[in-house]
């Protein structure tokens, strides 16, 4: 029996099979970059909206409001519904302000709080402009577990008007990047209402990172892909040009806790660095390396040349996954005692998540190791798919395009 000519044949259906993958797998599981700014899901004519962001000693706030209700209301003549620029505010700021300090007020712990505003910006959605006006409370005597709020700007003048408040951000509640859930509901007959926070603690800030942890490495296709490409090898030794079977479960493991291992420090490094702001680097160069990375994983399962080696590659690589992992942490604005438990909540998460996936992919693997259709077909397809998908997203990140996956898909597929 000819083996090389096997190999070469298996490598090439890999790659055929990766092509396949590709136009079924990157069409629905390219990682895109995040978009800025708050969603406009939950905005309905007839509606203003309080979204509040609650720390421990401040209380910060955002006031939507529909343009076109203010000028009919305070007869203004602010551009509707698309052309609002906020130097046409600038002779109105004065009476704007005036009649939404009259309809919102806030009580903090059952004492009255005062109310700066802020800047001022106009936002275009499909339905409406608006007003986008922020706002801080004074320093409060201690942690909020109510705060009574009046909201009703319009409501003398619209009977079937609505106010809602969203809680953007809550650390004690577990909330972060809320833009839809609305914790309250303002009507003509009900303008006064409590938010009551007296169940929030730390301890759910911190598990509700853990979740964030978990849930963002089950999501993170591109890390994903990291790991199988480490872990796909690790039930296989390679002898002379061949891949055999390790001969026990504890060989294969050990391969597994090393990686996983040297990984996890690797990544929690930079993830507590990055999260701290004590390093930063370009998001568009951590993301490309991390593609890079995917590939390159990938390429040794081919081409085995790093032997050993690759566990200083995966400590490497693993730094920049740990920059990719704290762009959840840094946008979020965490100081302190809070930062520091949400930075270790996410860090469980993301081991918890690993593990998870370690648990289901690594017994099945184990199992299917000493069989012709792992080490001939799965092993060299699943290396072809993960290289393909790695340069795609590489190319795309790198240089800053915004490749048509679905139309190259339909091509590939035929369609």
């Amino acid at each position: 029996m000819h083996i090389e000519p096997m190999i070469r044949y298996a490598r090439l259906e890999g790659l055929l099979v990766a092509l396949t993958l590709f136009a079924l797998v990157a069409s629905l599981a390219s990682p895109g970059q995040a978009v800025a700014g708050p969603s406009p899901a939950p905005h309905k004519v007839g509606e203003s909206y309080v979204f509040l962001k609650i720390f421990d000693e401040v209380v910060h706030g955002r006031l939507e409001i529909p343009v076109k209700n203010l000028n009919e209301v305070l007869e203004l003549s602010l551009a509707d519904p698309q052309s609002a620029d906020t130097a046409e505010l600038a002779p109105h700021m004065e009476k704007v302000l005036a009649y939404l300090a009259g309809h919102l007020d806030m009580k903090v712990n059952g004492e009255e709080v005062q109310l700066a505003f802020g800047g001022a910006a106009f936002r275009h959605i499909e339905i409406a402009n608006y007003l986008m006006l922020d706002f801080s409370t004074n320093t409060v005597a201690s942690v909020p577990k109510n705060i009574e709020v009046r909201f009703d700007p319009f409501f003398d003048n619209y009977p079937r008007y609505k106010g809602l408040l969203v809680v953007e951000e809550n650390f004690r509640t577990g909330t972060f990047e809320n833009y839809e859930d609305v914790a309250l509901i303002f009507t003509p007959g009900s303008r006064t209402q409590t938010l009551d926070l007296t169940s929030s603690s730390l301890w759910t800030g911190f598990v509700a990172f853990v979740r964030s942890g978990v849930w963002h490495i089950w999501i993170g296709f591109d890390h994903i892909l990291f790991l199988m490409a480490l872990v796909l090898p690790s039930v296989l030794r390679r002898r002379d040009t061949q891949w055999e079977a390790t001969d026990s479960f504890r060989e294969s493991f050990w391969n597994v806790v090393k990686i996983v291992t040297l990984f996890t420090i690797a990544h929690s490094v930079t993830l507590a660095l990055a999260s701290l702001e004590i390093v930063s680097l370009p998001s568009r160069l951590v993301e490309s390396i991390i593609a890079a990375s995917v590939a390159v994983a990938a390429i040794d399962i081919l081409y085995p040349v790093l032997g050993r080696r690759i566990l200083i590659v995966v400590f490497l690589f693993g730094l920049f996954h740990g920059f990719g992992f704290a762009s959840n942490l840094t946008h979020i604005g965490l100081d302190g005692k809070k930062l520091v438990l949400a930075l270790v909540g996410f860090n469980v998460g993301v081991e918890l998540g690993q593990i998870g996936i370690i648990a289901v992919v690594f017994p099945l693997l184990f199992a299917l190791r000493r069989t012709w259709l792992y080490r001939r077909v799965l092993l060299p397809a699943g290396a072809g798919a993960f290289i393909v998908i790695a340069t795609f997203w590489f190319v795309e990140r790198a240089f800053d395009l915004n490749i048509p996956v679905k139309s190259l898909a339909q091509s590939i597929m035929g369609g």
